[in-house]
């Protein structure tokens, strides 16, 4: 072998063992995992029979008996985190990743889903695992006690604003099968498939309400829980958004239907 061809080969194998160049930011970059999980809660109130309570807690709520009241936890795909004037969406699990330089802390942002309240939280970043959770709590309560028009003919009719309102039923009432409603949120099978005030009866609003149609939405989706924010997902001004998580969320007709099991519509 010539000494140029000899000399070509060391420099070549001397090549391999060199350190890869790898760039500052993939050298001291970091991930911060952050996930969000949202605490449903249902008070229970004192007339409550222990047989409902039992019916939710086989259905996968838990009862807190401290603070006295049914909790469920659920994630929400599409909620938007923050991260130092980043931005991210959160995938099927709650979870958002980022991908970050090398620094001591961070300030991870949420928004309140109902409020619009943004909660900051510090977290400090090492080399090693970085995961945070944010939690949110959400009372239920006044969620379905404010669930479509109380006392209002499920007739449509013209308001005073010349908007027509349809879906609106007064408390005790049953609508027909296949008429439009505010949303299907009382028509779960273990109840009697009627609209009840949940000021007026606690207890059958909440019979009623587990496994509705809404019940599954608000499980699978925060889009249900913008019907009490200045950007409602459900309402009664019209027929294509009155009964729309039906349709939308829990994949069910967004006309009034009575359940006959678990989460399948009356036959």
């Amino acid at each position: 072998m010539s000494k140029l061809k000899f000399l070509i080969l060391i420099i070549f194998l001397s090549g391999l063992f060199l350190p890869l160049n790898v760039n500052a930011e993939e050298v001291n970059g970091v991930e911060l995992k952050v996930k969000k999980v949202v605490k449903q809660i249902l008070p229970i109130e004192e007339s409550m029979p222990e047989s409902v309570i039992k019916t939710y807690t086989d259905g996968g709520w838990s009862l807190n008996e401290d603070l006295k009241q049914l909790e469920r936890v659920v994630t929400y795909q599409g909620e938007e985190i923050e991260v130092d004037g980043e931005k991210a969406k959160t995938d099927s699990n709650g979870e958002a990743v980022f991908e970050l330089n090398d620094t001591e802390d961070v300030d991870v942002s949420v928004k309140n889903i109902l409020t619009s309240d943004v909660k900051t939280k510090s977290i400090e970043i090492n080399k090693q695992k970085n995961e945070t959770v944010i939690y949110e709590n959400v009372d239920l309560t006044g969620i379905i006690k404010n669930m479509g028009g109380e006392e209002e003919s499920i007739e449509e009719q013209v308001e005073g604003d010349g908007e027509v309102q349809i879906g609106g039923l007064k408390n005790g009432q049953k609508p027909k099968r296949g008429a439009y409603v505010h949303c299907n949120r009382f028509n779960g099978f273990t109840g009697d498939g009627r609209y009840y005030s949940k000021t007026k009866h606690p207890v059958k609003a909440n019979i009623n309400f587990f496994q509705s149609d809404c019940d599954v939405a608000l499980a699978r989706s925060f889009k249900c829980l913008k019907d009490y924010t200045n950007s409602p997902y459900c309402s009664t001004k019209n027929k294509s958004t009155a009964g729309k998580c039906s349709p939308n969320i829990a994949k069910h007709s967004r006309l009034y239907h009575k359940h006959t099991g678990w989460f399948s519509p009356s036959k």
